[in-house]
């Protein structure tokens, strides 16, 4: 979005301010706004949900002409996690709809499309992320699970639970063969991404919400309920 912040609030609104940061424009939704993604420099796409019906609807914006539009497509359960990204250049957004993860082919500016349904969770979807050099989309789950589906040959390629509470957070990590995960069961893990088996576990002592790849294997964390700081780097 170029020199432009959004963000979106609690009381169900979504704001963003121009690069002076002295203007800005907000869209008051009905509806919980679950999640928000950058699509491309112009573009977010943020997820609505009622949670009185558990219908979820998606709404892509303009920064640019601050205008927004709604997405022609609506799913059964309120959306807790959203992952774009790009394969064979053809544009994705991973959607987690309860226990499944959803790929959607981006058809139009307005319109998405099923492009396959995925199944290895027995929970609710709470985290993505995705790596274009060896096409893996990971995944975190309310199940303590994480997972990796490659894109390249439609297969999930493994899963595992080692975590003892729900999975908040997964990265891959940049220096290309970890994976690591952040659970509210207060430690940081670290994958083989090839394998999925398990290199280290890191008591972080607080629940880990964030992480962030620095490069040269290294990251940082974040996290809450930790009374001197909530940023360790390993």
């Amino acid at each position: 979005m170029g020199d432009k912040v959004a963000a979106v609030f609690t009381n169900k609104t979504l704001k963003i301010w121009q690069s002076d940061l002295t203007r800005s424009s907000t869209y008051n939704s009905n509806n919980e706004i679950t999640s928000m993604i950058q699509l491309n420099d112009s573009n977010l796409f943020i997820s609505e949900c009622n949670k009185t019906s558990q219908h979820n609807h998606f709404r892509l914006f303009d920064s640019t002409q601050l205008t927004s539009s709604p997405i022609q497509y609506k799913i059964n359960s309120c959306v807790t996690a959203l992952k774009s990204f790009m394969f064979n250049r053809v544009e994705f957004i991973a959607v987690g709809n309860g226990n499944q993860v959803q790929l959607l082919n981006k058809i139009s500016s307005t319109q998405l499309m099923i492009y396959r349904n995925l199944s290895y969770h027995n929970d609710s979807i709470t985290c993505f992320d995705y790596n274009s050099n060896s096409s893996l989309l990971a995944s975190g789950s309310a199940d303590f699970s994480i997972g990796i589906w490659n894109m390249a040959s439609y297969k999930t390629k493994y899963t595992t639970t080692n975590h003892t509470d729900q999975v908040n957070i997964i990265i891959l990590l940049s220096n290309g063969s970890m994976l690591a995960t952040g659970s509210r069961d207060t430690t940081i893990k670290i994958w083989n991404k090839t394998n999925l088996n398990l290199i280290a576990t890191l008591d972080a002592q607080i629940t880990t919400n964030a992480i962030v790849s620095l490069g040269n294997g290294m990251f940082a964390s974040g996290g809450s309920i930790k009374p001197d700081g909530n940023l360790l780097i390993f």
